[in-house]
């Protein structure tokens, strides 16, 4: 099944059959705008269940994103639960509240496809 993530904090949801199993996920994650931050770094992440406890980084804590840049995405998902959502992490500074999605400040996308059996 593909999903097409528009935006960061919209719920998607995998069908009935998906749930607590092992899911398989591939394709990619982007930026909607280039983000250059000198103290401060975002990860990309899902989340499941709308639990910020159950999470599996996309990408790494980076600085720099440059807007439309495929970033690969290859994970295994195990004990899935329905809703996930693209979230983001800030490492905070100075400058920058520390948190998850603290003022939207990296807007994703991406195109995402969910394997299970």
């Amino acid at each position: 099944m593909v999903i097409k993530f528009q935006d960061r904090g919209v719920n998607y949801s995998l069908p009935a059959s998906a749930l607590n199993k092992s899911v398989a996920v591939r394709g990619n994650v982007w930026t909607k705008q280039n983000m250059s931050n000198k103290t401060s770094a975002n990860t990309i992440h899902l989340v499941l269940n709308n639990d910020y406890n159950i999470t599996y980084e996309l990408h790494p804590l980076s600085r720099y994103y440059t807007k439309d840049a495929k970033i690969p995405v290859d994970k295994i998902i195990h004990n899935y639960k329905n809703p996930i959502k693209l979230a983001t992490w800030q490492s905070g500074s100075a400058n920058a509240v520390r948190g998850w999605d603290p003022a939207g400040t990296l807007i994703m996308a991406g195109e995402l496809e969910f394997y299970w059996n």
